[in-house]
């Protein structure tokens, strides 16, 4: 009986390790290596889902799911404003150590996130700071959600708006400013 256990064992080791393929879930790509800069998701949302946090300065690696919602925006006519809801997820990160969660956003869609500065979410809105604070191992997740009603200039944000953008974690605590990690710019659209 202990052999036929060790030979299951084996067996399905054995097998594991040899699967190949993409992902198909934004979950999935949140237990995969981040260290992969070419990891996307392949359903509806590969521009927003699965997006890689690379270190800048300092250590640690991660993943940034983003979903545009359809959810009705306070302050802005039906069918216009933005809302988002998202996750941010790290690992191999400095431990114990609290980390602001900060976008870029740029309307003028070309790929290179020309935003004037990274912002703090929720930032202009109204709440507290989104902050991820890091495990003993250096490990941790933070969710958000942000709505708004026009774009930084002030003009409506139409549903189907598309824009690039792109995330980052700045370390705030203890010493602030030694470990950031950022995504690649990417495009997305509102609903």
């Amino acid at each position: 009986m202990r052999y036929l256990l060790l030979f299951v064992t084996t067996v399905l080791v054995v097998a594991c390790s040899r699967q190949t393929g993409s992902l198909t879930s934004p979950s999935s790509a949140n237990t995969a290596l981040a260290g992969d800069h070419n990891l996307r998701t392949s359903s509806v949302s590969d521009e927003t889902h699965g997006q890689v946090l690379t270190a800048v300065s300092g250590t640690g690696t991660g993943i940034v799911n983003v979903t545009a919602t359809a959810e009705p925006v306070a302050g802005a006519p039906e069918d216009f404003g933005f809302s988002v809801e998202g996750e941010v997820t790290v690992h191999d990160a400095p431990p114990n150590t609290t980390f602001l969660v900060q976008r870029k956003v740029d309307f003028n869609v070309n790929g290179v996130c020309e935003g004037p500065a990274f912002i703090t979410v929720p930032v202009p809105r109204p709440g507290p700071l989104v902050t991820l604070t890091t495990s003993p191992a250096g490990a941790g997740a933070a969710h958000f959600a942000v709505q708004f009603p026009t774009k930084p200039d002030g003009s409506p944000i139409p549903d189907g708006t598309p824009f690039d953008v792109m995330f980052r974690l700045l370390e705030s605590s203890p010493d602030p400013g030694a470990t950031e990690l950022r995504t690649d710019c990417f495009t997305a659209t509102t609903r």
